[in-house]
């Protein structure tokens, strides 16, 4: 029963404050990229992570200039 007032909690308080950091599996997700990928990319230097108490999170505003620094508009090389 604890449990199930803890997660509705959780559920309403989601919808009223939005996420500033996004664990592996939300920042792959987001991404449209396998959780293999993103590990690579944050191994490689490519995309900073922070530590938060021995979690390792993605800060969401990392991932958007990431992915608006790797966009491709249409009729351009991809190269």
């Amino acid at each position: 029963m604890a449990e199930k007032r803890r997660r509705k909690k959780t559920e309403k308080l989601d919808l009223q404050c939005p996420k500033v950091c996004l664990d592996y599996d939300e920042a792959a997700w987001s991404l449209g990229i396998s959780k293999s990928k993103l590990y690579r990319l944050v191994s490689e230097g490519r995309l900073p992570c922070v530590s938060i108490d021995g979690n390792t999170v993605l800060r969401l505003e990392d991932l958007e200039k990431f992915a608006a620094k790797h966009t491709i508009l249409k009729g351009h090389d991809i190269g």
